[in-house]
């Protein structure tokens, strides 16, 4: 275990957040999923048929999501990181942008896209997922891609240190002083991510 860590990373590197999202698209074989800056956009195109409703629900249930996630996560004392979430009907796309997802313990993000991904098939083919052998294919492709990730992720290398603070541990929420300090390297030669992960007794072992 090292010494008491000097300096905390408040946002978590956009590198990472963007192989999360890149995974996503990949499997999906669309681009749903874009990140800039701060900003995850999440995005529907518009068709003769659309239903904007579907969108809307989608956004209600993030809204939520997202509502809860930022009180049991972020810290209070980091008034600059507010989460912000809006709709946009734009030309070609429905749109669905949150704002401030870096601050956001990303397996917390990850744990969304299933949810993104339901209501995007059921915006595209009119049915809820499990209604056709395409919604059905297509979820359990990404419960496979994302179990992969998951397991490789957990299989970086870490060592223990300790915060000047306690913090929410990444999991539960329960207030804890330690964190795993970890360097992730999606592909071989790729420089590698540094990483902290706010962790309680009980998800030690754990990164994301």
């Amino acid at each position: 275990m090292s010494l008491v860590s000097q300096h905390e990373h408040k946002m978590f590197p956009f590198e990472f957040l963007d192989h999360l999202v890149n995974h996503f698209n990949r499997v999906i074989r669309e681009t749903i999923l874009t990140l800039s800056a701060n900003r995850l956009v999440i995005q529907f195109k518009r068709g003769p048929y659309s239903d904007r409703s579907v969108v809307v629900s989608l956004f209600t249930k993030l809204v939520t999501a997202f509502k809860t996630i930022s009180d049991k996560y972020v810290q209070v004392k980091d008034q600059h990181t507010q989460i912000r979430i809006n709709i946009e009907d734009g030309e070609e796309y429905y749109r669905i942008s949150v704002s401030g997802v870096i601050f956001i313990p990303p397996g917390k993000i990850l744990n969304l896209f299933s949810l993104i991904l339901w209501y995007h098939i059921r915006y595209t083919t009119g049915t809820k997922p499990g209604s056709t052998d395409e919604g059905r294919n297509l979820n359990e492709k990404w419960k496979q891609e994302e179990k992969h990730l998951r397991f490789e992720i957990n299989q970086s290398k870490r060592r223990m240190s300790m915060a000047r603070e306690e913090g929410p541990c990444y999991f539960c929420g329960e207030p804890s002083y330690k964190i795993n300090e970890w360097e992730f390297r999606p592909y071989s030669g790729f420089r590698g991510i540094e990483m902290q992960t706010r962790v309680c007794d009980k998800h030690i072992t754990k990164l994301i």
